[in-house]
């Protein structure tokens, strides 16, 4: 029963396998963005702001992964791997131009002045196109179970990752309000939390996937993935606010197995 390349309680159509592989990505979460700056005076302010609040599907992307499972009895085994992750979306928001007055109680005066309410005058004075990009690399480890059938393995997995930024950047393409392009600017975000304390993201991942052995102990492998992550992100600096929350992750996989015995 345990003898030759055949599946079994004991687990042994393999010891260790080594996958390459590529997932084609797309990452959906909740985002908050708020940008703007304000110079205050004695009597009024003034400044420029843009937002965005809504929901964003990020553009697929194509992330290497290496990923490795060891055997365990009773077809189980413990997964881990490296990663590479890249996350990129496009958000529309309008530029407002706004001043604010002061409005004084009549019996008021200049060493002592009475504030009742204020005037606050809006002008768009076009809209902004941010492409942004996040950019990381990954591990993660778990458990899964491993079955063989002839020519077929078929996997199951549950792991829990970690997610390192590296590089988090935004191309910022101004219009104004007749639609004509303006200028494009490109700056960093996130770079204090970067910098300073490495962003580390946290998820939940399952994953399946089925392997066809087409040459010795190679095999072509197709599956699928989701994940989740833990928490919200937030970073908040003078002038600016974001937020990311709800991330949810799908995941197209495809790529070469190696088993060892």
């Amino acid at each position: 029963m345990l003898s030759g390349n055949v599946d079994s309680l004991a687990n042994n159509h393999y010891k260790v396998r080594f996958n390459i592989q590529t997932k084609y990505s797309q990452t959906q979460f909740d985002y908050i963005s708020v940008n703007g700056q304000a110079n205050t005076y004695a009597t009024y302010s003034e400044g420029m702001y843009w937002n965005y609040d809504g929901k964003i599907s990020s553009n697929n992307t194509l992330n290497p992964e290496i990923k490795i499972d060891f055997e365990l009895p009773i077809w189980l085994k413990i997964t881990c791997g490296f990663n590479y992750n890249k996350i990129k979306y496009y958000t529309r928001s309008q530029r407002v131009n706004y001043s604010k007055y002061n409005i004084y109680d009549p019996h008021s005066t200049q060493a002592n002045p009475i504030v009742i309410g204020f005037n606050k005058k809006e002008n768009v004075e076009g809209y902004n196109v941010d492409e942004r990009e996040i950019i990381g690399f990954g591990s993660f480890i778990g458990l899964g179970i491993s079955k063989n059938y002839k020519r077929f393995n078929f996997d199951l997995d549950y792991s829990f990752s970690s997610y390192k930024v590296t590089e988090a950047y935004c191309f910022t393409k101004e219009y104004d309000i007749n639609n004509s392009y303006q200028k494009t600017e490109g700056f960093y975000f996130m770079d204090n939390y970067i910098h300073q304390f490495g962003w580390l993201i946290f998820s939940h991942n399952v994953s399946s996937s089925i392997s066809w052995n087409f040459y010795k102990r190679t095999s072509i492998k197709l599956g699928a993935q989701y994940s989740i992550q833990i928490g919200d992100i937030e970073d908040e600096t003078y002038s600016h606010y974001s937020l990311f929350k709800n991330q949810q992750s799908y995941f197209l996989i495809f790529g070469l197995s190696f088993s060892i015995r």
